[in-house]
Order: C-alpha cells, then sequence, then structure tokens
C-alpha cells in the first residue's frame, strides 16, 4: 500500500516557490542553537518531525520531498521543510503506524540483544580473571 501526499508547492510556479521561498526565510525564528529547528508558519524540519518519532526511511517513504528548501545560515545544506498539516495527516496513515510498530519493535530487540551481549562479556571477563588469579596462586 502506498500513499502519495501532495505539496503545496506542486501547485505553484517557479517564481511563486522562490517568492515563498524568500517570505519563509525572513520569517524564520531567530537563530538559537538549542532551537534552530523550531520554524514558524506551520512547517517543521527534519530534525523536528525526528523528535515526533520518525526515522530518516519513514520520512524518505512517506513524506517523500519536502514542501520547500530553505538556506541554512549555519551549514552548507538546505534545511528541509515539511507543512505540519501534511505530517499529521501522514501520522494517521497505517502505513506510518505499521513502520513505527516496527521500528520501535527492532529497538526493542536490539537493546535486549546489546544487553545479552554485556552479560555474557562480563561472565567471560569473570572467568578470565578467576583462571588468572588460580594460574597466579598455582605458581
Amino acid at each position: 500500500m502506498e500513499y502519495d501526499f501532495m505539496s503545496e508547492d506542486d501547485l505553484l510556479d517557479e517564481d511563486e516557490k522562490d517568492d515563498r521561498m524568500e517570505r519563509l526565510c525572513s520569517q524564520m525564528d531567530d537563530y538559537y542553537p538549542d532551537r534552530s529547528h523550531k520554524l514558524s508558519k506551520g512547517r517543521l524540519s527534519k530534525r523536528a518531525i525526528k523528535e515526533r518519532g520518525w526515522s530518516d526511511l519513514m520520512i524518505r517513504s512517506i513524506l517523500r520531498e519536502p514542501d520547500i528548501k530553505v538556506k541554512n545560515p549555519h551549514g552548507p545544506y538546505p534545511i528541509c521543510l515539511y507543512s505540519l498539516v501534511r505530517v499529521e495527516r501522514a501520522e494517521e496513515t497505517e502505513q506510518f503506524q505499521e513502520m513505527n510498530r516496527r521500528r520501535k519493535a527492532s529497538h526493542k530487540t536490539g537493546k535486549t540483544e546489546i544487553g545479552n551481549r554485556k552479560s555474557e562479556m562480563a561472565e567471560m571477563i569473570a572467568k578470565a580473571r578467576k583462571n588468572q588469579k588460580e594460574k597466579t596462586n598455582v605458581k
């Protein structure tokens, strides 16, 4: 099942897109290092979307292209902005729910496996220390 969400910018010509980008750039909040991803006018940056529980794969496969890209004043790569309404609609879809369940399940499994490996490693270290102690006591 594949969903295709139309961007607002799909309805605009190139000049209108450029004007919109200039307006959006001028309306951006002042830069704060801890809030640089919070932008105005109902748009979310990729970072803000990830804070809502999305992964890069989910963004690429469900939202696809951003609604608009703006010049990043702090780096070489543009800031990708997505319409809040479009993100909220996508979060209600079955595709998002399923991908989110899978992502959470894999994180949980990964943490369990890491915990098991740490336990196994701790046991191996304890055995090695015990063997080393026994060797030094024999001499």
